[in-house]
C-alpha cells in the first residue's frame, strides 16, 4: 500500500521573504536588552506620574484646607 503525499505549495515570493524575515527576527536576541530597558523606563515613568498626581492631590487638599481655615478665622 503506497501513500501519496501532497506537496506543500511554494509560498509566493513576497511571503517567502516575509517568512525568512520573521524567522531571523525570532532568532535575533540583540534587541532584547533595549526592549527590557524600554519596559523598565516605562514602568518608572508611570510610577513617577502616578506619584506626582497623588502628591499634587495632597498639596491641593492642604491649600484648600488652609484657605478654608483662613476664611473661617476672619
Amino acid at each position: 500500500m503506497s501513500q501519496t503525499y501532497e506537496r506543500r505549495p511554494e509560498p509566493a515570493p513576497c511571503t517567502a521573504g516575509l517568512e525568512r524575515l520573521a524567522r531571523r527576527f525570532a532568532a535575533d536576541r540583540s534587541g532584547a536588552t533595549a526592549i527590557e530597558y524600554a519596559l523598565i523606563s516605562t514602568l518608572i515613568a508611570v510610577s513617577l506620574i502616578y506619584g506626582a498626581q497623588m502628591l499634587g492631590n495632597s498639596i491641593n487638599q492642604l491649600f484648600a484646607n488652609t484657605s478654608t481655615d483662613l476664611t473661617n478665622s476672619l
